[in-house]
């Protein structure tokens, strides 16, 4: 008798243990995962209207309008710059706003005209040599917005 109420209850917790997981797994977050390793190396972080390209319908092109300024470094809000490498990036889902992550394209980028960017892409790491590694958009959503805010707490 004792080993049926034991594997009644060893049954039952294994139930709702796997009801947990399925709900959890049903629930998370499908969005855009921000890069600790990008957040590090950028510089210039805005929000960025995007349009696309005239030629290339499917991808981005390479000016954008600043929208916000994330930083005391980035381009002021309504400023129209380039990114040299934005037309490869990866994340376009179409014209709209972007988090974009950047560097100076020179050292000089105050006195170009438009300012020239370069989105920041994947740093090296150990086991990891992006020889060719493609630059990162995030699309602006809530869930961007809020990794954003609590990015310090990381």
């Amino acid at each position: 008798m004792k080993r049926a109420i034991g594997l009644g209850l060893a049954a039952a917790a294994f139930i709702a243990w796997i009801s947990w997981l399925a709900y959890a797994a049903w629930t998370k977050e499908r969005g855009p995962i921000l890069s600790r390793s990008l957040l590090a190396v950028a510089t210039h972080p805005v929000v960025a209207e995007l349009s696309a390209d005239e030629a290339a319908p499917s991808r981005p092109s390479s000016r954008a309008h600043v929208r916000q300024a994330l930083s005391d470094h980035g381009p002021p809000v309504g400023t129209a710059i380039e990114i040299h490498n934005l037309p490869r990036a990866r994340g376009w889902q179409g014209p709209g706003e972007y988090l974009l992550l950047l560097v100076p394209a020179d050292p000089r980028v105050e006195e170009a005209s438009p300012p020239r960017f370069l989105l920041v892409t994947p740093p090296r790491s150990a086991g990891y040599d992006p020889a060719d590694a493609q630059p990162l958009i995030y699309p602006w959503t809530d869930a961007v917005r809020r990794q954003w805010e609590q990015r310090d707490r990381w």
